[in-house]
């Protein structure tokens, strides 16, 4: 359950608001995916929830069902359609979010990514080609500003926290693909939304305090390993009072011996007179 717990505000309403936004959008995705396999416009309405799959609550999908072949439905679905024909730049990431890209192509190049080199990453075939001849354009004009803009401070301007993918509203990607829509940022995924919802002042107080909080961490490990370091006995640096109470012991011990072997050898001999 501990995973589920969310933090006390400010932190808290950030994570509340993703978690929110990635479940609906996980949430769309899976009735999209149920449509597909089970819609179908020569079914009735009744067919479709007599055969309805084992693992889903038959009271929603029923409501769900009704929706699909009402205007409502009949209307949305051809709106979706219609807008999804329009889009040419479909990217080839596949289920692997841009999160994931992002990291492994900063692995791989040694340096900050931003959108732009996302973009290009995503939207290449298998082989190493554009998708189409859109991308292609798009690509060559990103590439085309980046050598314009060179040496100058666009880099440093552009948002970033902890490694994700670097964007600000006039970056190279913006020139090319257009302005930002309201309430989300293009070519980033989900882990930009810091920045949506808190004002920067507040961000960077949030990187001011976690990069503190690392600095005692690393503090308080290094007295420890000190510490730890000082309570081990070190045999090749023993005090000079230590060994002369060791030579003090030695002497004592012998002189001890030798009084018991006298004693020894004394009663022996009146035993043998006997």
């Amino acid at each position: 359950m501990k995973r589920f717990t969310i933090p006390e505000p400010p932190l808290g309403d950030i994570v509340k608001s993703w978690f929110l936004k990635d479940l609906g959008e996980k949430w769309r995705n899976y009735k999209c995916s149920l449509k597909q396999k089970i819609f179908d416009e020569a079914f009735t309405p009744q067919y479709v929830k007599n055969n309805a799959p084992t693992d889903v609550n038959l009271e929603q999908f029923c409501k769900l069902v009704d929706f699909w072949y009402s205007d409502a439905g009949r209307h949305r679905s051809h709106a979706g359609k219609q807008n999804r024909s329009l889009q040419t730049t479909v990217h080839t990431a596949g289920s692997k979010s841009f999160a994931r890209y992002a990291h492994e192509l900063e692995k791989e190049k040694q340096v900050p990514i931003n959108r732009a080199d996302l973009y290009k990453t995503v939207h290449m075939r298998s082989d190493g080609s554009p998708i189409n001849l859109d991308v292609a354009e798009k690509i060559r004009r990103m590439e085309e500003i980046g050598l314009n803009d060179s040496g100058s401070s666009q880099t440093s301007d552009e948002f970033r926290v902890d490694g994700s993918i670097g964007w600000s509203p006039s970056d190279r990607y913006a020139q090319v693909i257009g302005p930002e829509r309201h309430g989300r940022i293009r070519g980033v995924g989900l882990d930009q939304l810091l920045h949506l919802i808190l004002p920067t002042p507040t961000v960077q107080m949030l990187e001011s305090e976690v990069a503190s909080l690392k600095s005692t961490i690393q503090m308080m490990a290094q007295a420890w390993e000190q510490r730890q370091y000082q309570d081990v006995p070190n045999n090749n640096h023993v005090s000079p009072a230590i060994h002369r109470s060791s030579h003090a012991s030695r002497k004592t011990s012998v002189a001890d011996n030798a009084d018991d072997a006298e004693s020894g050898g004394a009663d022996g001999a009146e035993g043998g007179e006997d």
